[in-house]
């Protein structure tokens, strides 16, 4: 185990009678669970682990606590509660050095911090000076292969691609011995076809470096294609941990269906007018997920649900439909159909997932 996070609490200014400046460690200390909950954290209670070779990704709304949680992983902060342990050791007395941080643990931004008048390679091998020149020129052979930079590594960087200096910004922490990398929000000004790339060296790097890797993001789509393991985070907690399968096959709640990809969140009333005969019970707090790709469309003139449009996405449709009771529901279609065209809809009972309306209700 590489990185072990335990119960960690970071609080915002404390609410009521502790409304007081810069908010302490002993105050919290001294509070139980109940007295916690009257406190406004924007990191709740929260644990994880990091292997080497794993990939774990933050998905989260903005605000949800995930860049305040890369800080404390990385020793850039200090929680109120818990700790952070690097292979069984505490990272905290990294904060009081004149440089933040701990040696083994790079959060890497979305600016990359290059050095912008030095070429790529250079400024990889900055973070190998104090070594030998011999081991110098060999461990930067080694790693402009791995992060796929032999061929511009005479670049600058402000000549590269966003996915060219993410990579260098890697093949740099690497340099400096990190075994534990953070990123935040690693694919956001990445095109298409630079994140594709960038996605493939990511999961190449942490198999053959045997680094552990943790990146938060917002977009579902990132998370689910590249991740190990995925955790949800909203107001500052993990709200289901699992793999990136049942995070959507799965989800436990209406927040986390339509955070990791477009989901029809259906009552009981709808779900029964659609799909006559089934098991489902009504149930307080209850609704019912059912992903656009197992919607089935039939034409049908004797139907009061009415196309409202089609919209292109390349390979398929996204056909939005409103039923008798008003309600819309996309469809995942390989064929468009017509504005105001007459269909029926239908689906399996075996593709409906039940979740809570929010996640208190699994406290």
């Amino acid at each position: 185990m590489l990185l072990q996070a335990n119960h960690l609490y970071k609080s915002y200014k404390p609410k009521g009678e502790f409304s007081i400046s810069g908010c302490g460690t002993a105050i919290i200390e001294k509070m139980n669970d109940n007295q916690k909950l009257n406190f406004d954290f924007a990191v709740k209670n929260i644990s994880l682990t990091v292997d080497k070779s794993e990939i774990i990704s933050i998905l989260g709304s903005n605000g949800s606590g995930k860049s305040t949680l890369l800080k404390i992983l990385a020793g850039l902060m200090e929680p109120d509660f818990g700790e952070v342990l690097y292979k069984k050791v505490p990272v905290y007395n990294s904060i009081k050095r004149l440089v933040a941080g701990h040696d083994k643990i790079k959060l890497i931004h979305q600016n990359f911090n290059l050095f912008p008048n030095i070429s790529l390679s250079e400024n990889i091998a900055y973070s190998l000076r104090f070594h030998t020149k011999d081991f110098q020129e060999k461990r930067l052979a080694d790693l402009l292969q791995l992060c796929d930079l032999e061929t511009i590594k005479d670049k600058l960087p402000r000549n590269a691609s966003g996915g060219e200096q993410q990579r260098t910004a890697i093949a740099t922490a690497l340099a400096a011995d990190a075994e534990v990398l953070l990123f935040d929000e690693p694919f956001a000004n990445l095109d298409v076809f630079n994140k594709s790339e960038l996605k493939s060296h990511i999961k190449t790097i942490a198999t053959k470096s045997t680094v552990g890797i943790v990146f938060v993001t917002h977009d579902a789509h990132d998370a689910l294609s590249i991740s190990d393991k995925l955790m949800v985070m909203n107001n500052g907690s993990f709200v289901q941990t699992d793999n990136p399968e049942n995070i959507y096959f799965k989800p436990s709640t209406v927040y986390i269906a339509q955070l990791s990809g477009l989901a029809n969140i259906l009552n009981y009333s709808t779900l029964h007018h659609i799909l006559q005969n089934h098991s489902f019970t009504k149930k307080a707090k209850i609704r019912y997920c059912i992903r656009p790709e197992n919607i089935e469309i039939n034409n049908n003139e004797a139907s009061t649900s009415i196309v409202k449009d089609s919209l292109f996405h390349g390979d398929f449709w996204l056909v939005n439909i409103q039923t008798e009771s008003k309600k819309t529901i996309t469809a995942k279609t390989l064929q468009p159909y017509v504005k105001g065209q007459r269909v029926s809809i239908n689906f399996k009972e075996n593709c409906v997932v039940e979740v809570y309306e929010s996640n208190l209700e699994l406290i």
